[in-house]
């Protein structure tokens, strides 16, 4: 009797734990980025943005999980990039990319990335969870100055080439991101290579997170367009925790 009695609670135990809701999935928190905000409002060709959504972080600040929807210049498409990034040395995690006419759902299903997200956001959640993404995100904006002697302060460093060079126009051809605090610390670093770089680039400040002691910076490129005339504006996330 007293065995039938453990294998029913055991039985019972079991059967409680399969039948547990599946965890809710994270809730994205698009980071504003006035300047693009403002671009697009602007008459004539306006550029083309990409959109920065923040996933969430880990209990130690060290992981920062994001998607931007990229800038949908000609395709008539939602193209996706998800990643988990450290904000300490900007090592990638995971990743994925999406592209609505190539996946199953057919380019009609998903607009924008908020309807994607209803779509993918459990699996994309069981993934990242999976990885330490544990805390809500953070999205609020910290702008810093660029130059100058304010502490703290973005430094960028650039070279370039004019528009006699190789690609026809003028771009920069590398950049140095350094935020400075007690002490420059190094954010991110761009070489074009043998490639046509971007036609400028800025930052549009930091995203801190919970703990206050890790933070990405978000710095915006821009880019010339394939027709030439409207520019393409391209979000990057890098590490920038104090």
């Amino acid at each position: 009797m007293l065995r039938l009695t453990c294998l029913a609670i055991v039985s019972l135990s079991a059967c409680a734990r399969s039948t547990a809701p599946p965890a809710r999935p994270l809730a994205p928190a698009e980071v504003v980025i006035p300047a693009l905000v403002e671009m697009t409002r602007g008459p004539g060709l306006t550029p083309y943005v990409d959109r920065l959504y923040a996933l969430g972080w880990s209990n130690d600040g060290r992981r920062f999980a994001y998607a931007i929807e990229r800038a949908d210049e000609a395709c008539g498409c939602l193209t996706v990039d998800v990643h988990l990034a450290g904000s300490t040395n900007g090592l990638l995690w995971w990743s994925d990319h999406y592209v609505s006419d190539e996946g199953p759902q057919g380019a009609r299903d998903a607009i924008d990335f908020l309807e994607l997200w209803a779509s993918r956001g459990a699996e994309w959640t069981a993934a990242l969870r999976a990885r330490g993404i544990t805390q809500a995100p953070t999205s609020a904006l910290t702008p810093l100055p660029i130059g100058g002697a304010t502490v703290p302060r973005f430094e960028i460093e650039t070279t370039a080439v004019g528009a006699d060079a190789e690609f026809g126009f003028a771009h920069l051809t590398s950049y140095d991101l350094r935020i400075v605090r007690d002490a420059p610390q190094a954010v991110a670093r761009f070489d074009a290579g043998d490639r046509a770089g971007p036609l400028a680039v800025t930052v549009a400040g930091y995203v801190d997170a919970p703990d206050r002691e890790h933070a990405v910076a978000v710095i915006v490129e821009t880019w010339r367009g394939w027709e030439g005339q409207q520019q393409v504006e391209t979000v990057r996330v890098a590490p920038a925790s104090r």
